[in-house]
C-alpha cells in the first residue's frame, strides 16, 4: 500500500487507482500519516522553503519542560582521560616519597654505625 500511495504523491497513478486510493486514505488514519510523511519527504528532498515545519517552538517548550540537573561536574572522571594521569603522578610521587624516606633511614642508620663503631 505504501508504494500505492508513493505513486500517488509522484502523480504516477492514473484517474481511478488515485480515486480509490484517496478514498481509502480518507478512512485510514496510519495511511493519513504515511501520506504526511511522504510529502514531507518529498519536501525535504526538494529543498522546499514551504515546509510548514517549525520545530523551533516545541524544542523550545521541551526544553523548558526538562528537569534541571543539579550535579557536580567530574573533573577527573573516565570520560575525561585525566584520572589515569592523575592516578599515575599521584603513584610517582609516593613512590618517590617513600624512596626518599628510605634513603633517609638507611643513611641515618649509616651514620649512626659510623659514630658508634
Amino acid at each position: 500500500m505504501k508504494e500505492t500511495i508513493s505513486a500517488l504523491v509522484d502523480d504516477e497513478l492514473d484517474e481511478q487507482a488515485a480515486n480509490a486510493l484517496i478514498a481509502t486514505l480518507s478512512s485510514d488514519e496510519a495511511l493519513k500519516s504515511c501520506w504526511d510523511e511522504y510529502h514531507l519527504i518529498g519536501d525535504a528532498m526538494r529543498a522546499n522553503s514551504q515546509i510548514g515545519i517549525n520545530v523551533r517552538q516545541q524544542v523550545a517548550q521541551r526544553l523548558a519542560e526538562e528537569p534541571t540537573v543539579l550535579a557536580p561536574r567530574r573533573w577527573f572522571g573516565p570520560g575525561h582521560g585525566h584520572g589515569r594521569k592523575l592516578g599515575a603522578v599521584a603513584l610517582a610521587a609516593s613512590v618517590s616519597f617513600a624512596a626518599v624516606v628510605a634513603l633517609a633511614a638507611v643513611g641515618a642508620q649509616r651514620c649512626g654505625r659510623r659514630r658508634g663503631g
